[in-house]
């Protein structure tokens, strides 16, 4: 009884046990890539066992990870408006059951002025997520640059902060039961923990958590920048500075900007950023405007002013931690991947002297070229503030949008050595993005090297090619340093 039309996921039985509650994504023309898109048109579907089926929450929306409360009644989600940025704000619902009435019980929120809730910015849902009692409903949500558990009250939609504030870092929800939390906990300088503590009922008390496992930590120093951009809306980031413990002045830097855009580096424990600590580098992680966990409006600020907004909080963030750390004028790089690969390519186009050499992982490079050929064509649309429907007809006019926003436009002007990280099998940023800039910068006689896996696709997260890619970057930095190291 299942529509032809949807492609079902994410199942879970009714708790009769005569139901299975589903989520279903609309098939579209054409099919658009779900990964890391939480946009993605979709509704919440009920089948019977005699094969009956209906939708229970439809509309212009997109739906997932339904969990119904221990008591049977009620039956959360998360919802969020179908298409736009890739990812965003949510909603969670609630519906009562059998009746399937429907309320918001934590709406978007745009702004969060003075740390204040930023409202619910997760990809997912842990497998249970309710108090005993059915009334108390909890989870993990980026809160600007740190990951936190929040409590979501039913009865009152009062939301409620649980993890120690004097603790920040990254908190995350592996599960609840019986009112116990079990979480895991890390910050740039204790790696991953495992913790858990008592759900309180509905006093605003902050949990206890206990560690369960080995304490250990690694000899870094970290903070959170808060930061303001000079150009265009006055919407806060930041940044996650970490550098190696008791260092001296003239560090060399790494500038870290993510991909997405829509995402974040939260102060979190990264195998890779410590080890770069180790081997004496500072890392500015930057979580520039349009960063999930700072509010709606941040994310929709940057619609139409990649290449700008970005480019210029990256560029901010770089002086500020060069000026807070004394570091190395001469010895700053970039690094970032995808949309982290993009920002990396316009840093060293548009501030040409100011980074001695960058390295890219499947990096967009000219959005008009890419559009006709990835799985996500409405992202280069979005994001260059052009709209989008379908049937898909381009005109001029979107192409130099997307050309105007585009790394492209200043690969004359680059000189820092570059090395680009292409996985053949990418089909979000596929190879010929990276390859086009290194034939652009090899041509006017830029030290630029390519590196080709043919058996990765968009993340390069095969265990041998994270290896491989960390340690040719490393060499790369050492080899362009004005002073090897």
């Amino acid at each position: 009884g299942i529509p032809d039309d949807i492609s079902a996921g994410q199942a879970i039985w009714s708790p009769d046990g005569t139901q299975v509650v589903f989520v279903g994504w609309k098939h579209q023309t054409p099919r658009l890539g779900l990964i890391y898109c939480t946009q993605r048109l979709s509704g919440l579907y009920c089948a019977t066992l005699d094969g009956k089926c209906e939708q229970i929450a439809d509309g212009n929306i997109s739906v997932r990870q339904p969990c119904f409360s221990p008591s049977g009644d009620k039956l959360v989600y998360l919802e969020q408006d179908e298409g736009g940025p890739h990812h965003a704000c949510n909603r969670l619902m609630m519906m009562k059951w059998p009746s399937k009435d429907k309320s918001v019980l934590v709406d978007i929120v745009q702004e969060a002025p003075d740390d204040q809730f930023p409202g619910i910015f997760t990809w997912s849902l842990p497998p249970r997520v309710w108090s005993s009692d059915s009334r108390l409903v909890c989870m993990d949500t980026y809160w600007r640059s740190r990951v936190d558990i929040i409590r979501v009250d039913t009865e009152t939609k009062q939301v409620t902060r649980l993890s120690p504030e004097a603790s920040p870092g990254a908190w995350t929800v592996l599960d609840i039961h019986e009112d116990v939390i079990l979480a895991a906990f890390s910050n740039p300088s204790s790696p991953p923990q495992l913790m858990v503590g008592i759900l309180p009922s509905v006093s605003t008390s902050p949990v206890l958590f206990s560690c369960l496992s080995a304490k250990f930590s690694v000899p870094i120093d970290w903070e959170i920048v808060k930061l303001m951009p000079s150009v265009g809306d006055a919407v806060p980031f930041e940044m996650v500075v970490s550098r190696p413990s008791s260092s001296s002045p003239n560090l060399p830097l790494i500038v870290f900007p993510h991909g997405g855009p829509h995402a974040c580096i939260a102060a979190g424990f990264y195998g890779s950023i410590s080890a770069l600590c180790s081997l004496g580098f500072a890392v500015a992680a930057v979580n520039y405007r349009g960063s999930s966990g700072f509010g709606q409006k941040s994310i929709e600020c940057l619609l139409g002013h990649v290449g700008t907004y970005d480019v210029y909080d990256v560029q901010a963030a770089a002086e500020k931690a060069v000026e807070m750390l004394s570091a190395d004028k001469k010895s700053v790089f970039i690094y970032g991947g995808s949309h982290g690969g993009f920002l990396a390519a316009h840093a060293v186009g548009q501030f040409p002297e100011f980074y001695r050499a960058a390295c890219m992982r499947n990096p967009v490079i000219d959005m008009a070229s890419m559009c006709r050929v990835t799985d996500i064509p409405d992202w280069t649309y979005v994001e260059a503030g052009v709209p989008y429907s379908l049937p898909l007809l381009p005109t001029g006019e979107a192409y130099t949008q997307m050309v105007n926003a585009s790394p492209i436009r200043y690969a004359d002007k680059v000189k820092a050595a570059t090395m680009i990280q292409i996985g053949t099998c990418d089909r979000r940023v596929p190879p010929h993005q990276g390859r086009e800039f290194y034939e652009m910068l090899h041509n006017r006689g830029v030290p630029v090297r390519v590196h080709v896996y043919p058996k990765d696709c968009h993340p390069l997260q095969r265990v041998e090619t994270q290896a491989d890619t960390f340690l040719n970057m490393m060499v790369w930095f050492h080899k362009h340093s004005v002073t090897q190291r």
